[in-house]
């Protein structure tokens, strides 16, 4: 674990001007919602999908997400992590933990800042069953672009097309959540905000989705270790 966050975190000073960069959005956010500028909804889900939407996670996370990811990646990619971590295999793994440990720290820095945004901006009963459930979806969906990030560096080694292949994904998934008759899937951020219909069920279908969407991930990270 000690081995992972020092992957992580370690002057990893492009994390930190993500998080600023994260909480001056926030900032803007809440500024817009107490002012009235922008109609939404009366409810905690209104303002929530105001603060976490599609376009946001398109456009703004997803990015973000990535500069985060940049230094890491590099480290794991690099030609020493195999022979640092051991083995191989055990390098692999190492790169699984990062990103599940990545992933439930940035959902745990997206989730916190949107509701203190909300709970500053206008009084509504939050809603603990949607900040759950987006908490949980969004550590797979950051998790998924940590290891879309690593696979594509470590396939092409270019961080310019890493970056917009993970760019890519977001607007994959905004376009299948807005765009009408587009006919493509939403894989991604779209699918942690919105809690229509059979809630429970609904949840499970998305998790094991994003479950599938992993082990593929992972598979082709072990055997690009292998390599």
């Amino acid at each position: 674990m000690k081995t992972v966050l020092y992957v992580l975190f370690y002057r990893n000073r492009p994390a930190v001007i993500a998080l600023v960069l994260l909480l001056a959005v926030r900032f803007v956010q809440a500024a817009a919602l107490a002012r009235g500028a922008l109609v939404i909804g009366e409810t905690f889900g209104d303002a929530y999908a105001f603060c976490s939407g599609a376009n946001m996670g398109a456009f703004v996370f997803t990015p973000l997400l990535v500069v985060a990811v940049m230094r890491p990646a590099a480290m794991m990619t690099g030609s020493h992590f195999a022979a640092w971590s051991g083995d191989r295999r055990c390098a692999s793994l190492r790169c699984l933990g990062a990103s599940l440990v990545f992933g439930l720290v940035a959902s745990a820095l997206l989730n916190h800042s949107a509701g203190v945004a909300i709970a500053l901006a206008v009084s509504v009963q939050p809603d603990v069953f949607t900040l759950r459930c987006s908490f949980a979806l969004q550590v797979a969906v950051c998790s998924i672009t940590f290891m879309v990030y690593v696979n594509l560096l470590y396939a092409i080694g270019s961080p310019a097309i890493a970056f917009m292949g993970c760019v890519l994904y977001g607007l994959w998934d905004f376009m299948a959540q807005n765009v009408v008759g587009g006919g493509v899937p939403s894989v991604g951020w779209g699918l942690t905000v919105d809690f229509g219909g059979p809630a429970f069920k609904d949840v499970i279908f998305r998790f094991s989705l994003f479950g599938m969407a992993f082990v593929v991930l992972f598979l082709i990270s072990f055997f690009s270790f292998q390599q």
